[in-house]
């Protein structure tokens, strides 16, 4: 069993109903605050968790921040004290700086939150999350050409940024625009690229190849997107699928466009 589904079993789960139970019963705030706490298990990766909790509590009032820092704690002490996470730890910690180092500063990180040092907490939970693999410099560079584009008088209207060609189908979140209830998303998506790509296994021991088809719709407000729903807004549907035909050290064979996507495509075209 992986450490991150301890991690949802044992404290994101935990920290909705700690923060309902640690607060005033007559709290007005106290369901919804619950509520939004509750999808901290969604969150990826782990160390994002922390950046969701501080988002949702940032500007609420000092019980709720008490009540948020003692489930954070106590929910991460949870998980600390467990056999199961202490044998995990002695079982990955290598030499070096290793997933065993950064998972002990992780929980360190939890076990000693305080929501008014949020600033200082964001900043070592962004370095642990760029030590988990760093940020995407494609996205980094589409927030950029969003930003350039906020210059221009009709910039501000684009939500959505597409490029391709770069053998992995990708959608990333960039930015939110607005506040709640009006808030729209920033979104970078890459379609990838139509051709076998070769990806190391783990162990480091081979590769495995296979084939991408990735395709997009977009919509304009009013349009009935595939879901039924009438936008009062652009919308965008990105859709990816996998062909694994290859074995050993051959490329993955080429494959047409299977018949159903075309057909798709092609009404897509049309509309």
């Amino acid at each position: 069993m992986p450490i991150g589904d301890v991690m949802a079993c044992e404290y994101a789960s935990k920290i909705a109903p700690l923060v309902a139970e640690y607060l005033p019963e007559d709290h007005p705030n106290r369901d919804r605050i619950a509520e939004r706490l509750r999808d901290v298990i969604d969150v990826r990766p782990l160390v994002g968790m922390v950046r969701w909790v501080m988002w949702q509590v940032n500007q609420v009032d000092q019980s709720t921040l008490t009540a948020v820092n003692r489930a954070m704690n106590e929910a991460a002490q949870s998980v600390h004290e467990l056999p199961f996470t202490q044998e995990w730890i002695k079982k990955h910690d290598k030499l070096g700086w290793d997933h065993a180092d950064q998972f002990q500063a992780f929980l360190r990180l939890l076990r000693s939150f305080k929501p008014l040092n949020y600033k200082r907490i964001l900043v070592v939970a962004d370095k642990m999350a760029a030590l988990q693999g760093g940020a995407d410099r494609f996205a980094m560079a589409a927030r950029e050409d969003l930003r350039r584009l906020d210059q221009m008088p009709e910039g501000k209207d684009i939500y959505y940024v597409m490029y391709g060609h770069t053998h992995y189908a990708r959608a990333v979140p960039l930015e939110v625009i607005g506040e709640p209830p009006t808030e729209r998303y920033r979104v970078y998506f890459n379609t990838g690229t139509w051709r076998p790509t070769h990806r190391v296994v783990l162990g480091n021991n081979g590769f495995a190849s296979w084939k991408e088809l990735t395709y997009t719709l977009v919509f304009k407000p009013g349009e009935l997107t595939s879901g039924g729903a009438i936008l009062e807004y652009p919308a965008i549907e990105s859709w990816t699928g996998t062909v694994v035909v290859g074995r050993g050290r051959r490329a993955t064979v080429y494959q047409p466009i299977p018949k159903i996507l075309r057909e798709q495509l092609d009404a897509a075209r049309q509309q």
